[in-house]
């Protein structure tokens, strides 16, 4: 069974949220800053708790435990999150169309 051609049980999302921040060295109170970016992540929604979100840029279904795996997560404490966006539905048939126009037909750019 070839699972990437049917339509995948996870929403595909951009996820905006505040990053965390880590400095080291030695500064005066007066000259900490704090400069709280705004990230954006794309990717399958795999996982929401109470607390974290899930996204994952890269999944494959494992045969051996009959279910998807993933690589390339990011958790995000929902604290953090911002927005979340979905760009394409789950249960949806995969835009083989629109990733044709994108990186032209067999693949190549």
């Amino acid at each position: 069974m070839n699972h990437l051609s049917e339509s995948w049980p996870y929403d595909f999302v951009e996820v905006r949220w505040d990053d965390a921040e880590t400095d080291h060295g030695w500064e005066n109170e007066s000259e900490i800053k704090t400069n709280g970016d705004l990230v954006t992540t794309f990717g399958l929604l795999v996982k929401k708790t109470r607390k974290h979100v899930v996204v994952a840029g890269s999944a494959y279904w494992n045969e051996n435990d009959e279910q998807y795996s993933f690589n390339a997560r990011t958790t995000i404490p929902r604290a953090m999150v911002k927005t979340i966006w979905v760009l394409i539905p789950k249960n949806t048939d995969p835009p083989v169309q629109a990733i044709d126009s994108i990186i032209g037909p067999g693949g190549t750019a």
